[in-house]
């Protein structure tokens, strides 16, 4: 071979040089492919072993999955060996946008090293989850696969009931243990590049808590409130069980500034096991896709703000759409789903009545009155926070803001509070409140506010 290299020309060695790497490369790519192929026919031979048939004769069970519900499909698997007579086997990486099944049974699929992404569970918390797995499970002693492919949950197994069972086990499980319950969420639409189409994601929402002392209603107000909220929401799971509804429609209504808005804010922070979604804006658009999850995560509070500006009558109602969405969604709740509707309004003369009055949609309307003599005491109080009202003829205010909302005598105790400051400053006198500091507030906002400042504030309005 050497003495053969030296008789070679230049041009001839460079030849003979190209056609060697040539076959070595040609070689590497055959290797490379057999080599796939065993992996392929290896993993086919492990597929077949564990469901113990033959893969033309394994039934295959699938249903519908979001994106957003695959770390819980994750988690689901990680908690299957607490379920009775199952048992995961083991986890491996697969390709993504394949048809997983085909390809094991073709034997073009080779197991892959797992690869994880970065998903967020919370407004600050982010965990790893696979992008692609393929999970191998006994139940009831017998084998099947789990894996994920876009928008689906698949299962392959030998008994069709059995596989059915396994793929209602998943689902539940990823109900069960889902990183999102009890957080306060919204959908919005996020574009999809590697499918090509819409899909959803999810927003989570931080809201300060409120407490209840904050809340300033007539007692009754506020315990009906209560009855038809926590207290439901605590007992529904045993109602379900004595064969009563754990869903329902709940309408909050009463003039603007009247503490609606504030009343979900603390229920928002009083239902630490209640899922809450936020219904607003472009994400009433996705209201079938939030209903299917809120029934996923149950029990479920969604709330729609304002429902009057996309539920006014039919006859002159521009969001006719999504007004129908939302009724055939109330309509189709189950007694089971334990989903709550909570729907506030300024104007509830304005709402189609097919959404109020008929029966099953909305089954409690809770009004919120403007406060009365004994409630403005109290909300006064709560306003001026540490400042003292020692100086203050309480009384007079208490009588000269009569028709006013909570919102209103928040502005006034405010203005005061600085008009107070800047007496203060320039006179060096104590900055506690007093007569002339209210007067001067109510004033600004009466007087030289002008009609308009009265109806944003509150001022008058009944």
């Amino acid at each position: 071979m050497i003495s053969m290299l030296i008789a070679l020309t230049g041009d001839e060695v460079i030849v003979f040089v190209f056609f060697s790497i040539l076959g070595i490369v040609i070689l590497g790519l055959i290797a490379g492919t057999c080599a796939s192929h065993l992996k392929g026919w290896l993993f086919r031979k492990q597929a077949r072993r564990i469901l113990g048939h033959r893969l033309d004769d394994v039934t295959l069970i699938q249903t519908e999955m979001l994106v957003i519900d695959l770390p819980n499909f994750h988690r689901a698997m990680e908690h299957w060996d607490e379920q009775p007579d199952s048992r995961l086997i083991r986890r491996l990486g697969i390709p993504e946008r394949v048809l997983v099944f085909d390809a094991i049974r073709e034997g073009k699929m080779a197991p892959q090293a797992i690869r994880y992404q970065m998903v967020q569970i919370a407004p600050r918390k982010r965990i790893r989850v696979p992008i692609a797995a393929i999970y191998f499970l006994r139940y009831r002693d017998q084998g099947f696969l789990v894996w994920n492919e876009p928008r689906h949950l698949m299962v392959a197994g030998a008994d069709e009931s059995l596989t059915q069972e396994v793929l209602e086990q998943v689902t539940r499980l990823s109900s069960q243990y889902s990183c999102y319950r009890g957080q306060v969420l919204s959908l919005s639409k996020a574009q999809d590049y590697d499918y090509g189409d819409v899909n959803l994601s999810l927003e989570f929402h931080e809201i300060d808590r409120i407490n209840e002392t904050d809340i300033i209603l007539p007692s009754e107000t506020m315990e009906l409130l209560r009855r038809s909220t926590v207290d439901f929401f605590n007992i529904s799971e045993r109602l379900v069980e004595m064969g009563q509804s754990g869903s329902r429609g709940l309408l909050l209504h009463g003039p603007p500034g009247t503490g609606k808005t504030l009343v979900s804010r603390w229920l928002i922070g009083h239902l630490p096991d209640v899922t809450k979604f936020l219904l607003t804006g472009q994400q009433l658009i996705h209201l079938e896709q939030t209903v299917k999850i809120a029934k996923m995560l149950r029990p479920s509070l969604l709330i729609l703000d304002d429902v009057d500006l996309i539920a006014s009558h039919r006859e002159t109602n521009p969001y006719g759409s999504v007004l129908h969405e939302l009724m055939n969604q109330m309509d189709g709740l189950e007694r089971q789903d334990q989903v709550m509707f909570l729907l506030t309004t300024n104007r509830p003369e304005q709402i189609e009545s097919a959404l109020v009055d008929r029966p099953g949609r909305v089954d409690q309307a809770i009004e919120f009155p403007l406060p009365d003599a004994h409630c403005r005491e109290r909300l006064l109080q709560l306003f001026a926070g540490d400042q003292t009202l020692a100086h203050v003829d309480l009384s007079h205010w208490i009588r000269s803001s009569n028709d006013t909302t909570p919102a209103f005598l928040r502005e006034l105790v405010r203005r005061a509070s600085q008009f107070a400051i800047i007496r203060s400053d320039q006179s060096g006198e104590p900055s506690h409140l007093t007569d002339p500091d209210f007067q001067a507030a109510i004033r600004d906002m009466t007087t030289h506010g002008g009609a308009l400042t009265k109806r944003l504030l509150g001022f008058g309005v009944a």
